[in-house]
Formats: C-alpha cells, sequence, structure tokens
C-alpha cells in the first residue's frame, strides 16, 4: 500500500488496527453536520461515488508550489479523514496529520483545526489530548454539535457512558435526529434500554432516505445492540447488510469476525477473512481460523504475522508512539498461545479504552489466568455503569437478567 514519503505522517499506520463503533460514527456525524465538502449526504446522489472515488496518492494531493493556509489544510486534511473512514485503512488519518503538522502543536488555531486534531487524535487513541483540544471548542461554542457528539464518542469509549450520553443530549434540538440517535443508540443501548434503541434504528431505516454512509452506521449499531442481547440471526444479517455497503470496511470486519469467532463458525471466517485485505487483525484471526480447523501449512502465514507485529512494534523514535495492546493481545492469544502475554496488553488496552469488545478481550484474558482481582474489576466497572451485556454471563461477571 503507497505510505507517501512523510514519515511522520505515515509512520507505523499501515498496521494500525481499527477503532471501535463511537469513533467511526463520531467521525460520520461530524462529516454529516459539519457539512464538509465531498462528504455531504445530500451530495452523494450515487451511493457509489464515495465508495469507490479513485483518491489521488498522498504526494500528488499534497504538492503545492505555497505552502498551504489554515483554512486550505484543514479542508484537505478532512477530506483524507473521510477517505479514511470511508474505506476503513485508517492510514489515510496519517496522511492528515502531516498536512496539519504545521500547526499539530499551535494553541491559537481554528476551532474547526481543533476538532479535525481531535478526531485523528480519537483514532490514534490519543485520548486526552483529543478532549483538551474538544474541551476548548465547547468551552467556547457551548453548542457546536460536531464538538459535542466527538468528545460524546471519546467519553464512550473511555467507558465514561453518562458523560458520553449527556454530551448527545445537550445538541438534541440543534442536531438532526438522525445523528442524535446514532449517538444516543450504542450507550443506551448498552444499558439495558437496547430494545428500545433497537426499535428506534429500524424505525430509521424505514422511514429516512438516508445515504449509503448513515445506513451503514445503523446497521453496524443494530448488529452490535442483537448481538448484545443474544440475539445472532438478527446481528449477523445485520453486520451483512453493513458488509454489503461496504464489503471490506475494517471496523465492520472486525466486528464481524469477532462475532463469528464468538459462535466458533472458523470455516465461515476463514472463507470471509480471505476475501478480505491481509491487516494484521484479519492475519491473527485466519491463523486461529485455520488453526481451530486443524489446517495445515501454517507456519508461512504465522511467520508473516510475527513479522509484521515485530514491525508494529519497532517504532524507533516515534513520539508519542502509537499504542497497540489490544492487536498485541490478540496476537499472543490466538497466535502464540501465551495468555500471560495476552492478559497483560488486554490489561493494558482496557485501561485506556472500555469499548464492550475491549471488555470481553479482557474478561476471556483474566478467565484464562484465573485473574480473580481483574474480573472483579471489570465487574464493578459493569456494575456502575449500569451495563447489561448478554455476551459477559459467560465470565460470570454481571447479573444475567
Amino acid at each position: 500500500m503507497k505510505s507517501g514519503t512523510d514519515s511522520n505522517a505515515v509512520s507505523g499506520w499501515a498496521f494500525f488496527p481499527v477503532g471501535m463503533a463511537a469513533a467511526i460514527i463520531a467521525v460520520v456525524i461530524v462529516c454529516i453536520v459539519g457539512n464538509i465538502a465531498g462528504c455531504d449526504p445530500a451530495q452523494d446522489q450515487d451511493d457509489t461515488v464515495l465508495l469507490v472515488r479513485d483518491y489521488p496518492i498522498f504526494e500528488q494531493r499534497t504538492a503545492h508550489s505555497e505552502p498551504l493556509s489554515m483554512a486550505q489544510a484543514t479542508q484537505q486534511a478532512w477530506e483524507w479523514v473521510m477517505t479514511g473512514t470511508n474505506s476503513g485503512e485508517y492510514h489515510y488519518y496519517g496522511y492528515a496529520r502531516g498536512i496539519l503538522d504545521p500547526w499539530w502543536d499551535e494553541n491559537n488555531v481554528s476551532s474547526e483545526l481543533r476538532i479535525l486534531r481531535a478526531v485523528i487524535l480519537q483514532q490514534q487513541h490519543f485520548f486526552d489530548q483529543a478532549l483538551a483540544d474538544l474541551n476548548q471548542v465547547i468551552d467556547s461554542d457551548p453548542q457546536n454539535v460536531q464538538a459535542r457528539f466527538t468528545r460524546s464518542a471519546i467519553l464512550f469509549a473511555t467507558g465514561k457512558l453518562d458523560a458520553a450520553l449527556l454530551d448527545c443530549q445537550r445538541v438534541f434540538l440543534k442536531a438532526d435526529p438522525i445523528s442524535v440517535t446514532l449517538c444516543v443508540a450504542p450507550i443506551k443501548g448498552l444499558q439495558g434500554h437496547a430494545p428500545v434503541m433497537i426499535d428506534k434504528l429500524n424505525t430509521l431505516l424505514a422511514v429516512s432516505e438516508l445515504a449509503s454512509l448513515q445506513q451503514r452506521e445503523v446497521h453496524i449499531t443494530l448488529a452490535e445492540l442483537y448481538w448484545l442481547q443474544g440475539n445472532m440471526a438478527g446481528a449477523e444479517k445485520q453486520f451483512k447488510q453493513a458488509l454489503n455497503i461496504t464489503p471490506q470496511h475494517g471496523y465492520v470486519v472486525s466486528q464481524y469476525s469477532e462475532f463469528l469467532l464468538s459462535l466458533k463458525r472458523y470455516n465461515t471466517l476463514a472463507n470471509f477473512l480471505q476475501q478480505q485485505p491481509p491487516s494484521i487483525e484479519n492475519q491473527i484471526n485466519l491463523y486461529y481460523a485455520q488453526k481451530e480447523q486443524s489446517k495445515p501449512e501454517l507456519s508461512e502465514l504465522k511467520n508473516t504475522i510475527t513479522e509484521n507485529i515485530t514491525t508494529l512494534t519497532n517504532t524507533g523514535d516515534q513520539k508519542p508512539a502509537l499504542d497497540n495492546s489490544r492487536l498485541l493481545s490478540l496476537y499472543h492469544s490466538r497466535v502464540e498461545n501465551d495468555s500471560r502475554a495476552a492478559l497483560l496488553y488486554a490489561r493494558k488496552n482496557w485501561d485506556r479504552q472500555k469499548g464492550m469488545i475491549d471488555t470481553l478481550l479482557l474478561m476471556n484474558a483474566a478467565t484464562k489466568e484465573r485473574d480473580i482481582r481483574t474480573i472483579d474489576k471489570v465487574s464493578q466497572w459493569l456494575e456502575e455503569n449500569l451495563v447489561q451485556d448478554q455476551r459477559l454471563a459467560n465470565y460470570g461477571a454481571i447479573d444475567s437478567e
């Protein structure tokens, strides 16, 4: 994959694992409400145009005889962010970061650039820095919809569910109903209101004219809500509909892979991943699925994965270093069968982000290592945040009601 010439912009990104649903939804919402040129759903008359557009390579897009102004750089960086969001190829965020380099550490910047900087930092899982930018925007403009939705996504990802919901609600009257519903549904769905949220999202699909990317977000949110309720047939139907819109979107592929693994449908997963880009996460899951089927000739794939993991972790003097704890936990669990290392990385990942996939990863690792202290810590957080997720009943972490 083309990586460009700016090492600061792209170093480490080719292997960076996809983030959580909240992050994707936030970026799509930012696009929807921000009226960014090229990503406004009203401009997407042909849904396929946005999804298959042939974007020029990084060097061509950034070749200018004169330096970009802040406004020009912001606009161009937004386009790269949306390219990454629409395609699921998140190294494009590195391109956006490179374009913004002259203003990256500046405090005297526009609110739009500050929000964009937060979106990029969020995707890299530098949540504290992202929140600092968003807090400044919201302090000066409490009704800034983009900032509120993006901050909600970060708060949700880091386990602050009540605060995340409050940000969604604070712009209820100003934002469009579709975006508000997509902001609220994952949070309230996790706190025992999944049936109500499922009804609302299904109503959106039935009565609203949604752009293709909005449809995808509704389908993936529905899939996750059905899954946490234990409705596997409903979840799979929604996963497939999301994949019909963007067949190789990184986050959707990641979630559907975890769904198939939870059902031990290894043959289906292997066949599915063989049609997907060879990201490290996809390679890890393909190896695990084939190993569980006792497939021969897996040493070459294992060597490739190990080489890629080594490349990923050898970041040199890159600052700040990207955190790949979740990916490393998957690697040690599913490739190396090292449950102790898998637990250590799962703990590190959960300290940073508390999405349910991250929580399930930690609970699985803690159960294998019989780490009661970690299980109790997670259980306490689940109870405090009123989380109701049937997937956790297998670990005895919460009341299964």
